[in-house]
């Protein structure tokens, strides 16, 4: 039988090279939930279905809406704040006629989608920021071989 101690080091203690190490393997399983959850909620309630995105090589969202135009303008404008870029295009298609909304429906479902990709790239870029795996890392206490390498 063989006894193997290894010196373990909290986040702080590390140097810079191990931080960075420590913060790749945290990256590697940080998002194995469905982080989106919150922001596709948000979307239902005001009438838009996100069915896939892919912030990676193809840069795309899809998405259906579920009520029409003019229904989807009314409930972000009481759900979003009036600085919010989606309050601002359901006020800019809410001057719209009901005619020229239904006729231009697509357009405005793709710059809603758009609008939600962005949301999306946002979270998913403070996530994986470092401050945020930083404080992750150390709120969980993980412990770290001086190269940064997680034990436990």
């Amino acid at each position: 039988m063989r006894i193997i101690e290894t010196k373990v080091y909290e986040f702080d203690e590390l140097d810079d090279k191990a931080k960075e190490r420590a913060r790749d393997w945290y990256r590697e399983g940080a998002l194995d939930y469905k982080w989106w959850d919150a922001i596709y909620d948000d979307a239902a309630r005001i009438g838009l279905r996100i069915t896939a995105f892919d912030l990676g090589r193809r840069n795309r969202i899809e998405g259906e809406l579920t009520e029409s135009v003019k229904v989807v303008c009314q409930l972000i404008m009481q759900e979003h704040g009036k600085s919010c870029d989606t309050y601002q295009l359901a006020e800019q298609w809410s001057a719209l006629s009901t005619e020229e909304q239904n006729d231009n429906e697509n357009d405005f479902k793709n710059a809603l989608l758009e609008e939600y990709y962005v949301m999306l790239n946002q979270e998913f870029e403070y996530l994986l920021a470092n401050e945020q795996v930083d404080e992750s890392i150390r709120v969980n206490g993980y412990a770290f071989t001086a190269n940064g390498k997680r034990i436990g």
